[in-house]
């Protein structure tokens, strides 16, 4: 079934990933450790230049007692001896009243820090600086202010990267915490996978988290509802398929009859009667098909020329090489070999050849047989073939452009296995059906249908 028309947008959207909420949560919590991280260090930072100015002032207040109390020149020899070289943290200087430097540090200014006497601490120029009277002096100790901010930075940045590891490991937690949480999800979904409302016992288990209940009785009643209303219609279309199916066939009886009795200037019409009853007959087929798709397939070994010559022609030269056969249900392969020769010949096929091999990914299906039917029609892109297997694998099979594909793809399933639209070699389509191998036991050469 080759569409006319290309793949649609909302086809493209049902195959394209969703974003994941891991993932995004995730990241939320990345930038919330980060954002967090840089609120801490600005709030250290600020805290820090007032804690730290605070002890440093105390601690120059402190110094300049001691220098006071011990006598300036061994005061300095201390304070030479204190830092690395080219490294001084602290200078002093004694001033008197007038200005004048009596005496000072390695490092200090030579001009005063002050003109007049100034007590406590105070800043000037590139030093803080803190005086205290001493004798008929003032003593003034300084630290440069480039070390002050230095100590403040080293402080700041010591508790901003463990409020960043801190927030790391937050984050991590938080994202073990979060896969815990979310693992429910995924066995629920496994679950699904497997989950058959038409099997007796089949019944999702009971939840490992509260919010995951709603969710799982919405399910469990759609899905009840779902298989109420596929029993239904199966059972119409049954009805319905086993009501026409006895006057169709006494119809083509009768037409038989009337081909051999009539004038020859009756026989095309009469002939084209017979395909239009023809067709019909498959319709019915395809309705009774419908009907026993919950039904096990009665598998026997099917020989396909056998099963080809006896299907309805359709004009089509149809090419089967002797010997070729499958283990399937004759009747439901037959309805689904029906509907793709009237395909290929609605899409402009004359030749159609049938062949099988082994699975077309030997890694993953090693024993699935596979069933290849090749025509010379018009074919189909490479985008209108992702279109039509994206509806077939649970997209909306409604937007199917007839429902040959559908049928075929069931009878492949009933089978246990699945169809598939692989690339043509040439012009024109190919449509392989993939079926489950035959059971341990059973001969190839056994007895063909």
């Amino acid at each position: 079934m080759r569409p006319d028309v290309a793949p649609t947008s909302s086809a493209n959207r049902l195959m394209s990933d969703p974003p994941s909420i891991r993932s995004r949560m995730m990241r939320l919590l990345l930038v919330l450790a980060a954002v967090s991280a840089l609120g801490v260090a600005l709030a250290v930072w600020v805290s820090v230049r007032n804690e730290v100015g605070e002890l440093l002032d105390q601690a120059l207040e402190a110094a300049s007692d001691v220098l006071c109390t011990v006598g300036s020149g061994t005061a300095a020899a201390a304070v030479g001896r204190s830092a690395p070289s080219g490294e001084l943290e602290f200078a002093w200087q004694t001033v008197r009243d007038d200005g004048t430097v009596l005496a000072r540090s390695p490092g200090a200014p030579d001009l005063a820090w002050a003109a007049a006497p100034r007590l406590g601490a105070f800043r000037q120029g590139p030093w803080h600086v803190s005086g205290a009277r001493c004798g008929s002096a003032t003593l003034y100790v300084a630290q440069a202010v480039e070390e002050r901010l230095e100590a403040e930075l080293e402080v700041a940045l010591s508790a901003a990267g463990a409020a960043v590891v801190a927030g790391m490991l937050c984050a991590a937690w938080l994202g073990w915490r979060l896969r815990r949480e979310l693992h429910p999800l995924e066995q629920l979904s496994r679950q699904l996978e497997t989950f058959d409302p038409a099997r007796e016992g089949s019944d999702l288990q009971v939840p490992q988290r509260r919010e995951l209940v709603p969710v799982i009785h919405a399910i469990d009643r759609l899905a009840r509802r779902l298989h109420l209303r596929a029993t239904n219609e199966r059972a119409f279309a049954g009805q319905a398929a086993h009501v026409l199916r006895t006057p169709l066939a006494g119809l083509q009886v009768q037409l038989a009859v009337a081909q051999r009795e009539a004038p020859p200037g009756l026989q095309p019409r009469l002939a084209r009667i017979g395909t239009a009853a023809a067709r019909l007959q498959r319709v019915v087929e395809a309705l009774l098909l419908m009907f026993r798709t919950g039904d096990d397939p009665r598998c026997t070994w099917v020989d396909l020329p056998g099963l080809f010559s006896q299907l309805a022609p359709t004009g089509l030269d149809i090419d089967v090489a002797a010997g070729e056969r499958v283990w399937a249900d004759a009747d439901l392969l037959a309805a689904a070999m029906i509907n793709l020769l009237e395909n290929a010949a609605r899409h402009g096929a004359n030749r159609v050849q049938v062949s099988t091999t082994a699975a077309s990914d030997p890694a993953t299906d090693p024993a699935m047989q596979c069933v290849h039917v090749d025509d010379n029609g018009r074919g189909m892109t490479d985008a209108q073939r992702v279109w039509l297997l994206g509806l077939l694998r649970g997209g909306d099979a409604s937007a199917l452009p007839g429902q040959g594909l559908l049928l075929a793809d069931r009878v492949a399933k009933a089978h246990g296995g699945r169809l598939e639209l692989p690339p043509a070699s040439g012009t024109g389509c190919r449509v392989s059906l993939l079926f489950g191998p035959p059971p341990p036991g059973v001969a190839a050469s056994a007895p063909l249908h």
